[in-house]
């Protein structure tokens, strides 16, 4: 195509622009830069786009939408506690959260992680104590002051009930923190259908479509497969957060989640040596 009928092809506001501030190209590799020229030029033509700008840089562009990749399962005291700051970031960053409930038992056993009632008394009483308390009160978050009742109890259909809502997005979002916060305010068994129901209609749900929804093969698989893929992605713990690639274990983290959104941190230098025996 010549420079000529190229130019035709612009609307006279944007043409106008062109001849007006830059030379005719004689040769491929000119015409080409020249045509670049043209399609930014002509957006000042296009209502709701940006205005032409010669200064402008690819840094001043608009930027896309940073992701949270958001690990976690729907019983784990430590997501509850960080979930409403995690949404606060969000909304600050303009960031969207991937969630990607699990089962979080078989995933980190898989790293080598005990069992509950195999850790100390001591490690118990603090991790899942004394530690929770702490962080509760300074994110002045309400929480019961006791493991929950029915903690051991199945979770997997109250997990269904997010993804049956989609990986991301407000309604998840807050299906989220609805569970988390029923099981560890409100001390609720996430196995019962009439307590979840009771959570889908509140959140002003179709409940019994969607607990049919949350207990079908494809959004129960989806959790096994979320599952399968924290195990590969040796995710040891609930909540992880993953930006870019690097992840962050733990709601403690989260000051350095809000930094990656705005400042990522550089790639690992560190190397340890193995410890296979």
């Amino acid at each position: 195509m010549s420079v000529s009928s190229f130019s035709k092809k612009l609307s006279p506001k944007a043409f106008s622009v062109i001849e007006a501030g830059q030379p005719l190209y004689s040769d491929a590799r000119q015409v080409r830069r020249y045509q670049r020229d043209i399609a930014t030029a002509n957006l000042i033509a296009a209502p709701n786009c940006y205005s032409f700008d010669a200064k402008k840089t690819d840094q001043d562009r608009p930027k896309p939408m940073p992701t949270i990749e958001y690990i976690y399962s729907a019983h784990s005291a430590f997501a509850y506690l960080g979930s409403a700051e995690l949404n606060k970031i969000c909304a600050e960053h303009n960031a969207t959260l991937v969630h990607k409930p699990i089962l979080l038992s078989p995933v980190v056993e898989t790293q080598g992680s005990k069992p509950f009632r195999e850790r100390t008394q001591a490690h118990v009483d603090y991790f899942f104590g004394r530690q929770i308390e702490r962080w509760a009160a300074y994110r002045k978050v309400p929480i019961v002051n006791f493991r929950p009742t029915y903690h051991d109890a199945d979770y997997s259909l109250a997990s269904g009930l997010i993804l049956a809502l989609g990986d991301r997005g407000i309604q998840v979002d807050r299906m989220a923190h609805a569970i988390l916060q029923a099981h560890w305010r409100d001390d609720a068994d996430l196995s019962n259908h009439e307590t979840l129901q009771k959570v889908a209609s509140d959140m002003g749900h179709n409940a019994e479509a969607l607990m049919e929804k949350a207990a079908s093969q494809q959004v129960q698989n989806k959790l096994l497969a979320n599952s399968d893929w924290a195990r590969e992605h040796s995710v040891f713990g609930s909540p992880t957060y993953i930006v870019d690639g690097d992840p962050f274990y733990g709601q403690d983290h989260l000051e350095l989640v809000k930094r990656a959104l705005s400042q990522p941190f550089a790639p690992t230098k560190w190397s340890n040596p193995s410890v296979q025996s």
